[in-house]
């Protein structure tokens, strides 16, 4: 399993966060101030720019805008996303404070520019009892075209657990003809609904590797392999992106057998996602 956290120091207009850690999976961070511009330019690779909050317009090398529009915050409003690929040009231009997620994987073919909106993202409440969370599918197999990119946002009540029952995604299962599992790498990038608020993430395998890392705002979590819960302290809401990317461009894991009775005999919420 190799997994890890990058608390970063974010710096305007551009921060690398996850960068090499993963095989073809990165994150950078667009931090622009209200009237402020940022050319960027893209390397061979699909991209994702989610705003994250504030107010954002791209502007392509051949003149053509889109709008984003305005996020006040990721907790009770639907993103904005651009999906591109690389090599190109790509100038991000700030109406308000605003921050920028941007996501990518390693692409081997070229995918046509495309502007996701609130409308085309599903959302749907998981779980029971103190790990209830709204989950959304953001830049999803059935409303976004790419190589291997995917892009969700899961926002948990204060004191509640996420990713939970504990699953993984690190090969490819399949039984009587269904698929039951494939493999991708993953990237969560967290804010919290206020200053102080925290969480906590743990890693761990069946090989015995065990890991827990403590979470603010801005921190990035990277994971290949292993199972990944994760819980919000009481006091604020958790809000996290998150980017996969597999060969499969799909995203469909196997809960742990310890804690396959919290399904209460009811289908897996990780697997035939698309479906959902």
């Amino acid at each position: 399993m190799n997994g890890g956290r990058i608390r970063p120091d974010v710096e305007f207009p551009f921060t690398s966060v996850v960068n090499g850690q993963l095989e073809d999976l990165f994150l950078d961070l667009v931090s622009l101030k209200k009237g402020d511009s940022f050319e960027f330019n893209a390397q061979n690779r699909d991209y994702a720019a989610v705003l994250i909050r504030g107010r954002m317009k791209c502007r392509t090398k051949d003149g053509t805008i889109y709008d984003l529009g305005c996020r006040p915050d990721p907790f009770s409003f639907l993103p904005s996303v651009l999906m591109f690929s690389g090599p190109r040009e790509i100038i991000f231009h700030a109406g308000e404070d605003t921050f920028l997620a941007l996501g990518s994987a390693v692409g081997e073919r070229s995918c046509p520019i495309q502007l996701i909106t609130p409308e085309m993202i599903r959302e749907n409440t998981r779980g029971q009892d103190n790990w209830t969370r709204q989950v959304r599918l953001v830049c999803w197999s059935d409303n976004s075209r790419a190589d291997r990119l995917m892009v969700g946002e899961t926002v948990t009540p204060s004191g509640n657990w996420s990713t939970v029952p504990p699953h993984r995604h690190a090969r490819y299962l399949e039984e009587k003809g269904e698929i039951l599992e494939v493999p991708y790498r993953e990237i969560y990038f967290y804010q919290f609904s206020k200053p102080a608020g925290f969480g906590m993430n743990r890693q761990f395998d069946d090989d015995g590797s065990d890991n827990a890392f403590s979470l603010i705002s801005n921190d990035a979590v990277y994971i290949d392999g292993g199972y990944h819960p994760v819980v919000c302290a009481p006091g604020s809401d958790m809000y996290q992106l998150t980017l996969m990317s597999g060969t499969y461009r799909q995203s469909t894991a196997s809960v742990h057998p310890d804690y396959e009775y919290l399904l209460n005999g009811e289908k897996s919420p990780f697997r035939r996602q698309e479906e959902a």
